[in-house]
């Protein structure tokens, strides 16, 4: 989605501030609608098309709607999502267009929809029209088109001008420049598919013409291009001429303003009744192009400015423009090592099973003790051009994440534990999501055992009434690592770095997923994540960390995120790792440790678990528990919290470790 064009498909999760539906009719200026407002998708306005618009805003997380001009098919859009979203309209007509009766209705429908409240505000591309409504429609505003800046196409060949404008508009000034060229001998008249009465008027009058089939080479190769219009404003295909390198005449000012004299001397006319003025700027505009050129370069820079501005404004977001990086490889994975000599092998064998094109392993041997340094050195040696080795001092798993995300060479990062194995379709599947710039992929992955094994879901059967989502935002294993594929750019661009302790997933990954616009959902088991008896899951918990973890966390974690239900998130995120990783902990703690334990959980994480125990979710939970005994223990134990008396009340009471089955399903 980097040029801004959402992929019509229900097989993506997009997570958007807004959307731009763009008509098909105006597919030719998609790149502009694209660049300009980010977030476009083309709609070919049938009846299949709606439905699956509404099945698409339903299924996504999406904050307001913007329709591009008005089309009936919107209206059960509209009537279906009025509640759920935020509608606004852009209009494209402009002033003097409204005196043809099928572009007024359109106009009176968007005004319709104004006055009843059903929508939120307008964007007018054309000033005069914008002008005209404002003083009664306070929430309007004037937005501007914008394209990105292109190399320059080779001009000045064959002394041609391009007429601009259409031969079948009653509104724009076709015959008068046709006309004008009965005054400029030695000039090739560059038309786009001109109709038989064009033609014929050719002939008569003896014009020299050339015809395109392309409106895209209309603009190429000329000497001058003409959109001479006095019945609206825009300014798009004066932009995309001018930065071709061609000059443009135009008849209408409303964007050259006097700021820029030397522009509006040369490249304006005052009527288009005047052929002869017509062909005099033309000439002008030729023989000036230099100083031209110089003078539109500071246009331009305000002129884009202006339109990041008013869009930004209108939309009421921060629009992003993502820039696509040159990577030298399509995927990295990061292999942490840590004296897992036994499992080594296995681990980088399942790796190597589901290696596709452009793809790299970095392992790094994390200060091993054990025989690890040989086992890797032989993969390396076996595949040197698959496998780079990075040899450090233990510094821990957020060490190495880190290491891994500075060396990364890919667009996509992704991380194999070392005592870990992947199926070999893993990437295989990916791939397809990987080369259509989806930000990450997710998978399921299968927990085993020395007795057994179990699917481990991503997206929690309890969110089954939710979007997909907010389900595997809200899920246990939302911040783990090992089941994700991430944009390398998610960390890079937004400065996410791992924390370098235990727990180091939970400090980061949430972030980066609150940053992705498009996440995938295989629902397949890819990762076999081992459950051993030295694993971090079975050794003993330190408070302490989950501490550190979820502070670094809650400072990062963005408040501004229309879509996503922050207090909601922090609530499945925060509570029952409170309870099973900092306070279930401390019913096996003795005086002095558990002393220190609490002392260090007032002192830093106060606040942050009193805002857990007493927001609206947590106190939903309680009142659905299905225990009464349950409830009234909580209740009291978060009391003792409070008063800060939870050592007390530790010594005192009955264990009842609050597990992440309590918050989940209220059992």
């Amino acid at each position: 989605m980097v040029d801004g064009t959402i992929k019509k498909t229900l097989d993506i999760n997009y997570n958007l501030d807004y959307i731009v539906i763009v008509p098909k009719e105006y597919a030719d200026s998609m790149e502009a609608f694209s660049f300009t407002f980010g977030n476009t998708i083309l709609f070919n306005a049938t009846v299949e098309d709606t439905e699956f618009f509404i099945k698409f805003l339903r299924k996504n997380t999406i904050g307001t709607i913007i329709f591009v001009d008005y089309y009936a098919e919107y209206e059960e859009m509209i009537s279906t999502l009025v509640d759920e979203l935020d509608i606004k309209f852009i209009c494209t007509s402009y002033l003097g267009q409204l005196s043809d009766e099928f572009k007024l209705g359109k106009f009176n429908k968007i005004c319709a929809k104004y006055d009843s409240g059903a929508i939120d505000g307008i964007g007018f591309l054309d000033y005069n029209l914008y002008r005209c409504v404002h003083s009664k429609m306070r929430n309007t505003m004037h937005v501007l088109l914008d394209t990105n800046v292109g190399e320059k196409a080779a001009t000045g060949e064959g002394n041609r001008i391009g007429i601009l404008n259409s031969d079948s508009s009653d509104y724009e000034s076709y015959y008068n420049e046709l006309c004008s060229f009965t005054f400029l001998p030695g000039y090739t008249a560059k038309l786009l598919n001109p109709t038989a009465i064009a033609k014929s008027f050719i002939k008569e009058y003896k014009i020299k013409a050339e015809t395109v089939n392309c409106r895209d080479t209309l603009f190429d190769n000329n000497s001058c291009n003409l959109d001479i219009n006095f019945s609206g404003s825009s300014s798009l295909d004066f932009i995309k001429s001018m930065d071709a390198g061609i000059p443009c005449v135009v008849g209408n000012n409303a964007f050259l303003t006097e700021n820029y004299p030397l522009l509006c001397e040369n490249l304006v006319v005052k009527s288009d009744d005047d052929v002869n003025e017509i062909a005099e700027i033309v000439k002008k505009a030729v023989k000036n192009k230099e100083k031209i050129m110089r003078e539109y370069k500071k246009f331009r820079k305000h002129y884009s400015n202006e339109a990041r501005k008013k869009a930004t404004e209108f939309i009421g977001k921060k629009i992003v423009r993502k820039e696509e990086r040159e990577y030298e490889k399509l995927l990295t994975v990061i292999v942490p090592v840590y004296n897992t000599e036994q499992f080594i092998a296995g681990c980088l064998d399942s790796v190597i099973s589901a290696a596709v094109p452009g793809m790299e392993i970095i392992v790094v041997n994390d200060g091993s003790t054990d025989n690890s340094k040989k086992v890797i050195e032989e993969y390396k040696n076996k595949y040197p051009d698959l496998i780079i080795d990075v040899e450090q001092k233990n510094h821990g798993l957020g060490n190495v994440r880190n290491v891994g995300l500075k060396r990364a060479n890919g667009k996509y990062i992704t991380s194999v534990d070392s005592d870990d194995t992947i199926a070999s379709e893993t990437f295989k599947k990916a791939l397809l999501y990987m080369l259509s710039d989806t930000d990450v992929i997710i998978y399921d992955w299968m927990s085993v055992t020395d007795q057994t094994q179990f699917e481990t879901v991503a997206f929690d059967q309890v969110f089954s009434n939710r979007k997909e989502w907010e389900g595997l935002l809200y899920t246990t294993i939302m911040p783990s690592t090992c089941n994700k594929i991430f944009k390398t750019s998610l960390f890079v661009d937004n400065d996410i770095k791992y924390l370098e302790q235990k727990y180091e997933d939970l400090s980061a990954n949430p972030l980066a997923l609150l940053r992705a616009d498009t996440i995938k959902y295989i629902k397949k088991p890819y990762y076999n994540y081992y459950l051993r008896d030295n694993s971090l899951m079975r050794s003993k918990i330190n408070p302490n960390h989950m501490v550190d973890a979820l502070v670094y966390l809650d400072k990062r974690m963005q408040t501004d995120n229309d879509n996503i239900n922050m207090g909601e998130l922090k609530y499945y995120t925060y509570s029952w790792r409170i309870e099973e990783y900092i306070i279930n902990p401390l019913y096996e703690m003795k005086d002095k440790d558990l002393e220190e334990a609490i002392n260090y959980i007032y002192k830093n994480a106060y606040s942050l678990i009193m805002n857990a125990f007493e927001c609206k979710y947590y106190k939903k939970m309680l009142k659905n528990l299905k225990s009464d005994e349950m409830r009234a223990f909580i209740e009291k134990r978060n009391v003792a919290f409070k008063n800060k008396k939870l050592k007390d009340f530790i010594k005192k009471s009955d264990a009842k470790k609050i597990t992440a089955g309590v918050i989940y399903y209220g059992d």
